[in-house]
């Protein structure tokens, strides 16, 4: 690790992937990290999640590439199918040539694996992970927690990386916030062994022909990863019904009106918990002395989300990078300002996108195919260029961004002039 001017004690409430990578940024700048998990052990809940270039790079960078490719499944092709009768709408493959000049790659991965990966790297790093750490309370003024052992830990900083519920957003937004659930708006996810599928001789398709994604329009998608053995499906239900669990003859009636692919898969799937979709207010403040949010206690994001895994790694790779500036005492606050400033510009506007989305999904059926029609110029399109794709500029500025060069470009732009401005002598940075 780089030997720093002044070296700080962060903790880290929190270690899911936003917590061990903001763990990773800071250690890679030469801080001193513990991380807060809750959980005992990582948990074998199968769940293959995007990972986009944003997203990829930054792990490509940090030297992850060979753990990456261990656990990650590349896909090509993307095909969109209409939810009622599986009408194919279209099809695009990636370029290959736009994808380098991002940096990074489009993947699956399953979250938990993607887990033990960070963790492992974060602990070879030197990062301190205590597991079973229930965080009771937060003193801001005198940077400490409160465990529900009733032991207290204190640090230089404290991050907050324990999702909306947790105890650190709850510092700023209050005790009283209130959520928004959008239009009775539910998510389910479920994961179906390999084995199932293969029985079905048209779903074991899905494993023998070239890698593909199928995206459904309207309220499902699905997913797998090549080697694994599980087998995603997001299914997204609109209704005014609550139910704490969706059962066999529920997601029959949820699908009866689906293509019949998806009709087969749902039949193998073990029925679960359905998830609401909940919308939080966007935070003026994400910092409080030195209390500092990121991932979802910061810009919590729709259940899957494309977006919502990235920008929480983003956000540690900023932080990390900031604080690889850090000569003395008095630069902490200005740091800390700086990251909320460059992390809202970057995630709010993105956030704002992700529900807009989800609401199109509670749209009456003809503003729907409106929508449709302005994604999607015709039928049965074959799309071979991702540049022939909508929107495709503002997609490509998303996958484009790189965390630690904005961080690095405040530090340039701003930080050293302020520097100067105050007298105090720096290095070029060139």
């Amino acid at each position: 690790m780089p030997k720093q001017p002044l070296s700080l004690d962060f903790l880290i409430i929190g270690g899911g992937v936003s917590g061990l990578s903001c763990a990773i940024g800071l250690r890679r700048s030469g801080h001193r990290v513990v991380v807060l998990d809750k959980e005992a052990t990582y948990s074998d809940q199968a769940g293959p999640r995007r990972m986009v270039p944003n997203l990829s790079k930054i792990f490509y960078h940090w030297g992850l590439g060979k753990q990456l490719k261990e656990i990650t499944y590349k896909t090509e092709l993307f095909e969109l199918y209409l939810f009622e009768t599986g009408q194919h709408l279209s099809l695009w493959k990636d370029d290959e040539e736009l994808l380098n000049e991002t940096g990074g790659d489009l993947l699956f991965v399953n979250h938990d694996d993607l887990r033990r990966v960070l963790g492992e790297y974060a602990a070879s790093l030197g990062v301190t992970i205590r597991t079973s750490a229930w965080v009771e309370s937060v003193d801001v003024a005198a940077t400490s927690v409160t465990l529900q052992s009733g032991e207290t830990l204190r640090a230089d900083i404290i991050v907050g990386a324990d999702g909306p519920s947790g105890v650190t957003r709850g510092v700023l937004a209050g005790p009283n916030e209130q959520s928004i659930h959008v239009a009775n708006l539910c998510a389910y996810s479920a994961s179906i062994p390999k084995n199932d599928i293969m029985t079905d001789p048209d779903l074991a398709n899905f494993y023998t022909l070239e890698p593909v994604s199928i995206f459904k329009t309207g309220r499902c998608k699905r997913s797998h990863l090549s080697d694994k053995a599980e087998f995603n499906v997001y299914l997204y239900h609109l209704g005014n019904e609550r139910f704490l669990e969706i059962s066999n003859a529920k997601l029959k009636e949820l699908t009866a009106s689906s293509l019949p692919m998806l009709r087969r898969l749902v039949k193998r799937v073990t029925p679960g918990e359905p998830l609401p979709i909940y919308e939080y207010k966007e935070l003026e403040d994400w910092v409080s002395h030195r209390l500092v949010l990121i991932g979802e206690a910061a810009h919590p994001l729709p259940i899957g989300s494309a977006q919502a895994c990235p920008l929480a790694v983003e956000d540690g790779a900023v932080l990390g990078k900031l604080f690889s500036h850090l000569k003395r005492e008095d630069q902490i606050s200005g740091f800390l300002a700086a990251f909320q400033e460059l992390r809202q510009a970057r995630t709010y506007p993105l956030m704002r996108q992700a529900f807009g989305a989800m609401r199109m999904l509670t749209l009456p059926a003809d503003e729907q195919e409106t929508y449709r029609r302005e994604m999607h110029a015709s039928e049965h399109q074959v799309i071979t260029d991702i540049k022939e794709m909508p929107h495709w500029h503002e997609v490509a500025d998303i996958f484009s961004y790189n965390a630690e060069d904005d961080a690095d470009n405040w530090w340039v732009s701003w930080g050293l002039l302020k520097e100067r401005a105050e007298g105090i002598e720096v290095e070029s940075p060139f």
